[in-house]
């Protein structure tokens, strides 16, 4: 595991399903990895994978965003833990940028795969809640302990959740202008969440040790 990085163990076991599961060309859901010159990723943040829809022949508004971990000695419960907010910070821009009322997102850590739905709840109050979690066939032989009913039921339901809440087709061409335009709400950067994060993992917060 120490040598297959975050590209290589997304594209080799994980894009087939992904792609399958939420993205489709007939309903214009597309995933594919972060673009810095995209307008979208002019910030702090950016994730590692991006469910966009398509219109006409542009990438249009996330509709979803991924986060990966090699799950080898190099990942530590701290590096996840900000993967996991960098996605809730996301979803929380998209929703307040686009006018959406909640965002799709993935936790990728070696072979387990988590997935997440953020919502907003109330005006300045959002919330992400985990709706699904499988351990992914690391080889052809223990595919059978993924390919199972349980696991069946519970990509329908993550892709049921998806299509219902994540995926909006009521977004126009004006909107994303308008969105563009009216890009002013009041951003954060994710370097300030870091510094009590980096005291809890070290076991101190506000000078108190743990």
């Amino acid at each position: 595991m120490d040598k297959l990085g975050e590209f290589e163990l997304q594209t080799t076991y994980y894009d087939a399903l992904l792609s399958e599961l939420i993205a489709d060309q007939d309903k214009n859901v597309a995933l594919r990895g972060p673009n810095k010159s995209t307008d979208e990723e002019q910030t702090d943040i950016r994730t590692d994978a991006i469910f966009l829809t398509i219109m006409q022949h542009d990438f249009g508004y996330p509709v979803g965003f991924g986060e990966v971990k090699p799950g080898n000695s190099s990942t530590t419960k701290h590096s996840v833990s900000l993967d996991v907010l960098r996605l809730g910070i996301a979803s929380k821009r998209a929703i307040d940028k686009w006018k959406l009322n909640s965002r799709f997102g993935f936790m990728i850590n070696g072979f387990d795969l988590t997935f997440f739905f953020t919502k907003k709840q109330h005006r300045n109050c959002y919330a992400t809640l985990k709706i699904a979690q499988f351990t992914f066939a690391s080889s052809v032989s223990n595919l059978n302990f993924f390919v199972s009913m349980m696991n069946f039921n519970k990509l329908t339901k993550v892709g049921r959740c998806f299509w219902n809440k994540c995926y909006a087709t009521y977004v126009t061409r004006d909107d994303e202008a308008g969105a563009m335009e009216n890009d002013s709400a009041v951003i954060f950067l994710v370097s300030e969440l870091h510094a009590p994060i980096n005291r809890t993992c070290n076991q101190t917060l506000l000078g108190t040790s743990l």
